[in-house]
């Protein structure tokens, strides 16, 4: 993989409110349709219950393929990435203050 850009946010807010409006998508439909209409928002979960992180994945519509505008691949998968996984977006917090989104072609 390549670095292809980087971006730094200072957030004025509290950090727990930040990580939650991560880590859950009820607001999806109304604040992003966009991207409600890419994955489940609903069928989020949660695979890791001890340690400094919380997450797992979402899984896309059946029309979707990525979460990009036209819900396709933007390039091709990444190495190793395949099956199941194709049909998934991974999001995890790691504490305290790293949010990590893996996707089939890409990860931010």
């Amino acid at each position: 993989m390549v670095v292809q850009e980087t971006k730094e946010y200072q957030v004025k807010g509290n950090l727990k409110l930040v990580v939650q409006n991560y880590c859950e998508c009820y607001h999806c439909p109304i604040l992003h349709p966009e991207l409600a209409a890419i994955h489940n928002y609903m069928g989020g979960r949660n695979d890791l219950h001890d340690g400094p992180f919380l997450g797992d994945y979402m899984e896309f519509n059946d029309d979707k393929n990525s979460i990009t505008a036209s819900g396709e691949l933007c390039c091709p998968p990444l190495d190793g990435v395949k099956d199941a996984n194709l049909n998934r977006v991974y999001y995890y917090a790691i504490f305290p203050n790293m949010l990590l989104s893996l996707h089939p072609e890409y990860v931010m």
